[in-house]
């Protein structure tokens, strides 16, 4: 991709400027793309508490949820704005639209890329660490749950978690009506280790097929598709800017359904917070798309 556009690079609108600079994008724009970054300092600053304070809320997943859906959308709109402006350019030979909003996106997105991934992983760590309840909800949460809420989310702890979270929540302890399902596989009768493979296998393949594509995201080429059209597009307005800038747009349209499909997946609930962290990390695949 990276040389396919390099072999572009003199190619220039006959109004074109020799020399493109990210800090020339429009104010406007650059407004709304802070205005993600403020989505994704919040998202931040909600799993640094978590962890801190060894302890969440329902209110924390449900919120993390809606920020991973919105940040996700709104870096794919301004990602699209900026390629819009670039097509822009073409059209008119140079005369409006321009490349500033792109270079600026891919500037800002190549931070955005090491903090989504760093959240992505400190994300997973939490969810280990709410499976073996070394990172509990806190007791209103814990008082709000139906029966089936808190069925689920012991079912979830593994064992040594679920005898902790018993012994800090007496309530913990009551027995459940199992589902149907359950019922069916006599789920009651297994002892803790096997009932809590089972769950866990049950999450893992209700999103197997989710897994499996945000792994396909990451392919070299792809990761570069439209950070390769950088170096192009900072130098010329031309052909070869909207060409290498059109051909990355495929794959991420591709990556944006991608992403959306698994967000789709499955639910993201305080008494499922597996399902939280792996949004967390499909956000990150579909920003190194991007980025």
């Amino acid at each position: 991709m990276i040389a396919a556009c390099l072999n572009f690079a003199l190619t220039g609108f006959a109004h074109g400027v020799p020399k493109y600079f990210a800090k020339n994008a429009s104010k406007e724009y650059k407004q709304k793309l802070e205005k993600t970054g403020v989505v994704l300092q919040r998202m931040e600053a909600r799993l640094n508490k978590i962890e801190k304070d060894k302890m969440f809320s329902k209110e924390d997943m449900l919120t993390m949820d809606a920020d991973l859906n919105q940040y996700g959308n709104d870096m794919n709109n301004l990602y699209n704005e900026a390629v819009d402006r670039v097509k822009e350019a073409k059209d008119t030979n140079g005369k409006s639209g321009g490349n500033e909003e792109f270079l600026y996106f891919e500037d800002m997105a190549k931070g955005h890329e090491k903090r989504m991934k760093a959240l992505a992983d400190k994300h997973a760590a939490i969810d280990e660490n709410i499976k073996k309840a070394k990172i509990k909800p806190n007791k209103k949460t814990i008082d709000e749950m139906t029966p089936e809420e808190k069925k689920k989310f012991k079912d979830s702890l593994t064992p040594e978690g679920k005898k902790e979270i018993e012994k800090t929540y007496p309530k913990m302890t009551s027995n459940f009506n199992l589902s149907p399902s359950e019922r069916l596989y006599d789920f009651a009768g297994l002892g803790d280790e096997r009932r809590f493979q089972i769950r866990s296998s049950v999450n893992e393949v209700c999103s197997a097929t989710a897994t499996a594509m945000s792994d396909f995201l990451v392919s070299p080429l792809e990761a570069s598709a439209a950070y390769g059209c950088y170096l192009t597009c900072s130098a010329t307005l031309g052909l070869a800017c909207a060409t290498c800038v059109i051909s990355a747009g495929g794959v991420v349209y591709d990556a944006y359904i991608t992403w959306k499909n698994n967000m789709k997946s499955c639910s993201c609930s305080w008494y499922n917070a597996w399902c939280c962290a792996k949004k967390t990390y499909w956000t990150s695949k579909f920003l190194t798309i991007l980025a």
